[in-house]
C-alpha cells in the first residue's frame, strides 16, 4: 500500500507528463531526456539525444570520446606536416641540417598532411550534424564514419614506420606524434564503433542511472 501511495504521490507532483512507460517498465519522477529532431529519409521525425553531453555517473559518452580522440590526431597530424615542412624548407634554403630532405621526409610531409586534411573533413561533417546542418539520417551516419576512420590508421601504420626508420631526418617531436597519430585513429575507430553500436541498438534504460527513478511493472 505504501509504494502505491508513493507512486501516485509521485505522479501527482510531477504531471501526467513526467511519467511514460514501455517494454514493461514505467519511468516516473524524472523529466524524459530531450534533443533535437532529425527527419529520416521517409519524412518521420526523430528526436536525437544530446551526445556530447556527459551521463550522470560524470563520464564522457563515446561519442565525446570520440570528437576528442579525433581532434588530438587533427593537431599531432598539423605537427607532424609542419615539422617534415619546416625540415625541407630549412634543407632548400642550405642551412645546415643533420641529414637531407630524403624520400622519408617527403613521406612524413605526405601523411601528416594527408591525415590533417582527412580529419578536418571528419570534424566539419560531426559540427554539421551538431548543429543540424546534416543528418546523422543521411549518408553520414556513425557507421560511415566508424569506416572512414579505418584510413587513417592506414595511413600512419606505414607512416609511423618510415618516419621512425634509423636513417629518418625526423626530429623527436615528428617521431613523437606519429605514434601518437597511429594510435589516436585507432582510438577513434574503436569509440565511432561504439558510438554506432549504441545508436543501432540502445540500452531501454542507461546503466549510469539509478534505479531509485525508475519503477518496474
Amino acid at each position: 500500500m505504501s509504494a502505491a501511495a508513493s507512486k501516485g504521490e509521485k505522479e501527482k507532483l510531477n504531471g501526467p507528463d513526467a511519467a511514460g512507460s514501455g517494454g514493461g517498465a514505467t519511468y516516473v519522477g524524472v523529466a524524459q531526456p530531450s534533443g533535437p529532431s532529425v527527419t529520416k529519409a521517409d519524412g518521420s521525425k526523430m528526436e536525437v539525444s544530446r551526445t556530447l553531453e556527459s551521463s550522470p555517473s560524470g563520464d564522457l559518452s563515446p561519442y565525446a570520446q570520440k570528437i576528442i580522440s579525433e581532434s588530438f590526431v587533427w593537431l599531432a597530424s598539423l605537427i607532424v606536416w609542419g615539422s617534415g615542412c619546416d625540415f625541407a624548407t630549412k634543407y632548400n634554403r642550405g642551412t645546415p641540417v643533420d641529414g637531407t630532405c630524403n624520400g622519408i621526409c617527403v613521406w612524413q610531409i605526405i601523411c601528416g598532411l594527408m591525415s590533417w586534411l582527412f580529419m578536418t573533413f571528419i570534424l566539419v561533417m560531426n559540427f554539421m550534424c551538431e548543429t543540424g546542418r546534416a543528418s546523422r539520417y543521411g549518408w553520414f551516419s556513425h557507421k560511415f564514419e566508424m569506416q572512414l576512420l579505418f584510413v587513417p590508421c592506414l595511413i600512419w601504420i606505414p607512416g609511423v614506420a618510415a618516419i621512425s626508420a634509423r636513417d629518418s631526418p625526423a626530429v623527436g617531436s615528428a617521431v613523437f606524434f606519429s605514434w601518437m597519430c597511429f594510435a589516436g585513429s585507432f582510438y577513434a575507430a574503436t569509440k565511432a564503433y561504439r558510438s554506432f553500436r549504441e545508436e543501432d541498438e540502445p540500452d531501454p534504460i542507461p546503466k549510469a542511472y539509478l534505479e531509485n527513478p525508475y519503477i518496474y511493472g
